[in-house]
């Protein structure tokens, strides 16, 4: 059993917010190949891989805690963050399951602080996006 940490989760919707980190981190393939539907859920040859790790394991945890309990995911990233963004489309088009790959999508900052009051609006600008 590996233990996934949520950022956030809202009914049936679970969220990962990138706001400092550079990356979604890397884990060896044998620990990535452990984790519970992993190859049920991803095909591996599209995912991108470095010195025998595998790359994004934070949305491919996540990905697969959707899974297992019928969630949506959301990532919530810097509009500015085109690595990440390419990232996460990679991880995406990796899933084999058309109705799970259906339920995780991307949202930015920028497109949540304009649904944000003008207090919350000023604190995420000044601390994470300036």
């Amino acid at each position: 059993m590996h233990p996934t940490e949520i950022d956030l989760k809202i009914g049936n919707h679970i969220f990962e917010a990138k706001l400092t980190e550079n990356t979604f981190t890397t884990k060896p393939k044998s620990v990535v190949h452990s984790y519970k539907d992993f190859d049920k859920v991803f095909e591996e040859s599209n995912l991108l891989t470095q010195k025998g790790d595998i790359l994004q394991y934070q949305l491919i945890r996540n990905i697969l805690t959707a899974y297992k309990y019928d969630f949506n995911f959301s990532i919530l990233i810097d509009s500015t963050r085109i690595d990440l963004i390419k990232e996460f489309i990679n991880v995406l088009k990796s899933i084999k399951i058309y109705d799970l790959r259906s339920r995780i999508n991307i949202l930015t900052w920028q497109e949540i602080i304009d649904m944000c009051g003008s207090k919350l609006k000023v604190y995420i600008q000044e601390k994470y996006l300036n």
